[in-house]
């Protein structure tokens, strides 16, 4: 997904779509849409209509594991590339036809298509929801730190790796430590914590967390507890090192709603 920096949002994943769902989202109109395959574009009912996407919608069929075994045989860079690369190599494979259909609609919307915050798009959905007295979309969370660059972040932060005995800079290294991401209207204020195992230590850091925020008026936050991070190391034969996390376990979380 590509990245934008929003004013409300700080930095954040932003969405690609037809000019017609733009031009309504900039009024406060959240219209129904339809995404391109592959190229993951949005489209609203009447570019659905007028590239006939139905018929190819229906004939559309990539196979997930297909996708998943081209990327564990790729090496190098393209070993992270976005999914829609080997979605493309898969559907060429079988239907070349059908991807070059996916191609020409993709550049016909293309040319006059737009960009938005993903969280931005949340906010105008839900306050659409709201106003027309439809169905909520999801559970909002209208009190919680949105922007990516909040100091106030960096400051909990910083608290939680001082508590853990932080010293190293470098994530790679560290086995204790945590994660902060903003939140948004679908989401509240995300604190990942790795390495605290035992419950006593558990509730120690929840509690050093809620004394953060007693005079913080943006209050929702989840706080989830992970097993230690481990890291795996990975030498190609040129000598290039690449280092990932493997995967943790979940222990426990507290969701705050207040």
């Amino acid at each position: 997904m590509p990245i934008t920096v929003c004013e409300k949002h700080g930095e954040s994943g932003c969405l690609e779509m037809c000019k017609h769902l733009y031009k309504n989202l900039e009024k406060g109109v959240f219209l129904p849409f339809y995404t391109l395959p592959v190229y993951t574009i949005r489209m609203c009912t009447k570019c659905f209509e007028k590239y006939n996407m139905q018929e190819l919608v229906d004939t559309l069929s990539i196979d997930k594991k297909e996708v998943q075994e081209k990327k564990e045989k790729e090496t190098g860079f393209y070993k992270i590339a976005p999914d829609y690369y080997f979605e493309s190599a898969v559907l060429n494979e079988k239907n070349p036809k059908l991807l070059e259909k996916i191609k020409y609609t993709y550049h016909k919307i293309n040319k006059k298509s737009r960009f938005k915050c993903q969280d931005c798009i949340d906010d105008i959905y839900f306050e659409y929801a709201k106003k027309n007295n439809l169905e909520l979309p999801f559970e909002p969370f209208e009190n919680t730190i949105l922007h990516s660059d909040d100091k106030r972040i960096f400051k909990l932060e910083n608290k939680i790796n001082k508590y853990f005995g932080v010293k190293e800079l470098d994530i790679t290294k560290c086995s204790r430590t945590c994660e902060i991401w903003s939140g948004s209207i679908r989401c509240p204020l995300l604190i990942k914590i790795y390495g605290a195992t035992t419950q006593k230590e558990q509730d120690k850091i929840v509690k050093l967390i809620d004394k953060f925020f007693k005079k913080i008026p943006q209050k929702q936050r989840k706080v989830i507890f992970y097993e230690p991070l481990t890291w795996i190391v990975e030498k190609s034969e040129k000598g290039t090192k690449r280092i990932y996390r493997d995967k943790t376990k979940i222990l426990s979380e507290v969701v705050v709603r207040e």
